[in-house]
């Protein structure tokens, strides 16, 4: 999530404006949107991203991990636990200019299907999610009974 100083225009091709004050197009993010005067860019789709910038920038980001699954229970034992949530980053960070950015959006932990009557597994881990070196690490899979 990126949030800009000045409102921009156009949610698909973000338009920009350098330190010369030429315009420079940047396409990125899921969603885009103005909130209080400022530029809000979502970035939700599973993988990594990569966008060059041609500018330096102040950017406030908020990055969170992917949550982890619950676990399974058995016939005997039903009861498991729920899976961690992913870890939460909310700061300010300054991005170099002339530079690829990298954005990583983890998934959640993948669901555990119960198999058999008398099976229990742990949930699964959440990936990481990231904007170049900080990490928001990924939740823990729920205990099995």
């Amino acid at each position: 999530l990126f949030v800009y100083d000045e409102p921009l225009e156009d949610s698909e091709m973000i338009t920009l404006l350098s330190q010369t004050h030429s315009p420079v197009e940047i396409d990125f993010g899921d969603e885009t949107y103005d909130l209080d005067g400022k530029r809000v860019h979502i970035f939700k789709s599973v993988g990594e991203h990569q966008f060059y910038l041609p500018f330096s920038v102040s950017a406030e980001v908020l990055i969170v991990g992917g949550g982890g699954s619950g676990g399974t229970g058995d016939d005997f034992n039903p009861g498991c636990g729920g899976g961690g949530a992913g870890g939460v980053i909310h700061k300010t960070i300054f991005l170099n200019s002339y530079t690829n950015i990298t954005i990583g959006v983890g998934k959640g932990g993948v669901p555990i299907e119960k198999i058999g009557g008398q099976t229990s597994f742990n949930g699964n881990n959440g990936e990481n999610s990231y904007i170049d070196n900080e990490i928001a690490f990924g939740g823990g899979g729920g205990g099995n009974f």
